[in-house]
C-alpha cells in the first residue's frame, strides 16, 4: 500500500463522525440519557416470522395500497404502522405484547424477546425483505423456528417520539449494547448486485457495532 508522508501537505480528513470512537478506540463507560428507550422501545422485544406472514398479507399493503407508490419500508412504516400505533403511541411489538385484542394469549406469541437484529435499508422493498427473512427462517429447524423473534425497526422502535435521544451517546452505547443482548444480526443484501444497507451509513454502523462484538454477536445474511 502507499504509505502517507509523515508530513506531507495534505491535512487528514475530518472524521464523518467526529464524536463516535474509531473501530479500535473503545469509548469510555457512560449511562445512557434517560430518555435512551425512546427510539429503541422494549430494544428486546422482536416480532414472530408468524406476524411477518400476517402483516404482509394484510389488506393495506394489497388492494388498499395506493397505487404507483413504492412499497418501501419507510413508506410502509408511515402509512401503515405509524397510524396503526397512533393511538397507544408505541411500537408495534409492544402493541402486541401488552395492548393485544383483550390481552389474547395467541396474538401476544407475535411478538417475544428478540433473537435476531434486522439491519436493513428502509428505502429498500418491504416485501423483499420480508421475503428475505422468511427465507432465513426456512433454513432453521423445526424448533427453532418457533423460537426467532426479529428486532426490526419499523416494527420494534417507537416511531412517535422524538428522535433527538439518538445523541453521539445513543450510539456509542445504547445502540451496541441492545445488538450484543440480542446476540445475533441479520443483514438484508438487497439488491444482491448493490446491496442497498451497504452504502447506508446507518447499516455500516450497526454492521460495526455487531462485528466490533466479536463472538457475542452472530452475523448472518439474508436474501431475498
Amino acid at each position: 500500500r502507499v504509505r502517507e508522508p509523515s508530513n506531507g501537505p495534505y491535512p487528514p480528513l475530518p472524521s464523518p463522525f467526529p464524536s463516535l470512537p474509531t473501530p479500535n478506540h473503545q469509548p469510555p463507560p457512560a449511562s445512557p440519557p434517560p430518555d435512551h428507550i425512546t427510539h429503541m422501545e422494549h430494544k428486546e422485544l422482536g416480532v414472530s416470522a408468524a406476524f411477518l406472514q400476517e402483516f404482509l398479507a394484510s389488506p393495506e399493503l394489497g388492494r388498499s395500497w395506493p397505487a404507483g407508490l413504492p412499497r418501501t419500508t419507510a413508506n410502509v412504516q408511515q402509512r401503515v404502522v405509524k397510524p396503526q400505533t397512533a393511538a397507544k403511541q408505541c411500537s408495534m411489538a409492544t402493541l402486541l405484547r401488552t395492548h393485544g385484542k383483550g390481552h389474547d394469549r395467541q396474538r401476544q406469541k407475535l411478538a417475544g424477546p428478540a433473537t435476531v437484529y434486522v439491519s436493513h435499508a428502509s428505502s429498500g422493498d418491504f416485501t423483499e425483505m420480508v421475503t428475505a427473512l422468511l427465507y432465513y427462517i426456512d433454513l432453521l429447524g423445526p424448533d427453532e423456528k418457533t423460537k426467532v423473534y426479529f428486532w426490526i425497526d419499523i416494527f420494534c422502535a417507537n416511531h412517535h417520539k422524538d428522535s433527538a435521544a439518538r445523541t453521539p451517546q445513543w450510539f456509542r452505547t445504547t445502540l451496541p449494547s441492545s445488538i450484543g443482548n440480542i446476540g445475533e444480526m441479520v443483514l438484508v443484501t438487497m439488491p444482491w448486485k448493490d446491496p442497498e444497507p451497504l452504502r447506508r451509513l446507518w447499516c455500516l454502523w450497526e454492521l460495526h457495532c455487531a462485528l466490533q462484538a466479536k463472538d457475542s454477536v452472530k452475523l448472518s445474511i439474508a436474501l431475498p
